[in-house]
């Protein structure tokens, strides 16, 4: 991610960010040497357009994340990172929803260094998609998330409360979109 830019911007009558028009819905066989190829793969949306400082911004903002999880590491009782872009919609291999990077994920990685056990839990509007995709067959890190209805609300294809985890991750995913298919309304 950190060359595509650079690579995107020497293409010819390129546009000015990243925002490529081909994405393997349902999976790809094989990776692509192209650029565009590239972008497709990785950018699983069209909600990350990728500008010359991107890919240094959602760098800055998992370090935030990181040095939150080492306070914790080093006895602090709680820390607090307040990162823009978040990073839930961002999976192992691919950035959505206007996230690049998972800096929760990142954050749970970096306790579990000492922890045997750490949890997530996601309070948005949005599922986080790419948390659960990161952690969803491992029994390590539980992730909870609280959400607006999958059916009518981005991200659309993840986020049921019948996702519950696989494999050695049965269980340590929860997902708990409103009861009866409500959707959240904005409070005024």
């Amino acid at each position: 991610m950190d060359t595509i830019y650079a690579r995107w911007q020497a293409l010819p009558n390129a546009a000015e960010v990243v925002a490529p028009n081909i994405h393997p819905c349902g999976g790809g066989y094989h990776y692509p040497r192209h650029p565009i190829g590239q972008a497709g793969w990785h950018l699983h949306d069209m909600a990350c357009p990728l500008g010359a400082t991107s890919f240094q911004g959602a760098l800055a903002s998992a370090a935030s994340a990181e040095a939150a999880a080492e306070e914790v590491l080093n006895g602090a009782p709680a820390a607090y990172a307040l990162c823009r872009p978040p990073g839930h919609h961002a999976g192992p291999e691919r950035a959505g929803g206007f996230c690049l990077l998972n800096n929760s994920a990142l954050a749970a990685t970096v306790l579990r260094e000492r922890f045997a056990k750490v949890a997530i839990i996601d309070v948005d509007l949005h599922h986080g998609n790419g948390t659960q995709d990161i952690f969803y067959h491992r029994s390590d890190v539980w992730t909870g998330s609280l959400h607006a209805d999958p059916s009518d609300f981005y991200p659309f294809f993840w986020g049921g409360a019948d996702e519950e985890g696989g494999e050695d991750g049965v269980g340590a995913n929860v997902n708990l979109p409103p009861a009866g298919g409500q959707r959240w309304r904005r409070l005024s």
